[in-house]
């Protein structure tokens, strides 16, 4: 019988653990972690603003490396996790203080067969990643270097110490937003 008690409180507290981290209550600790284990200080807004992008954290903007010198690329890195298939975020916003910077097309780099092609819009799936950086693209374009990696040079967008990026759909809706 005490058995049975265990086994039926395990289960009851298994689920509430996992509709808890559904709701997002451990997003605090989980984000503690992940500073601990990247070495980077990231700061996500806990509540959503009052009108938010269909896709709203379906983009994550992950973390925001600061280049050493002004002369040398600072980086912001942008991970995919569509809830359903992809989507195409060329055309998207970053904001910062600087003004607002749009995501452009790529020249696909992963599958050369075809030579010469006009850039593509970027279709992201779960898991790919967009590297931002500032400056300008030493090859001369913004680039899709694997099946899941992009490249792009958006000039110079960040503040050099800290500030906040938003990351904005095509009709100006927030998607995301990082503090760093």
């Amino acid at each position: 019988m005490h058995a049975l008690v265990g086994v039926l409180l395990l289960v009851v507290a298994l689920g509430a653990a996992y509709f808890m981290y559904q709701a997002g209550l451990f997003q605090p600790v989980t984000n503690i972690f992940s500073n601990i284990a990247t070495g980077y200080s990231q700061s996500y807004s806990t509540s959503a603003p009052g009108v938010t992008s269909p896709y709203y954290k379906n983009v994550r903007i992950g973390f925001v490396a600061l280049a050493p010198t002004s002369t040398a690329p600072s980086e912001v890195d942008l991970v995919a996790h569509p809830k359903t298939g992809g989507f195409n975020i060329s055309g998207w916003v970053i904001s910062t203080e600087y003004g607002r910077f749009k995501i452009p097309p790529v020249t696909n780099l992963y599958s050369p067969s075809v030579p010469n092609l006009p850039p593509e819009n970027i279709f992201v799936r779960d898991g790919d990643r967009i590297r931002v950086y500032t400056g300008v693209s030493p090859f001369g374009r913004n680039e899709r270097i694997t099946q899941s990696e992009y490249r792009i040079w958006l000039g110079n967008f960040l503040p050099a110490s800290h500030g906040t990026i938003v990351l904005r759909d095509q009709n100006g809706l927030e998607v995301d937003r990082y503090v760093y």
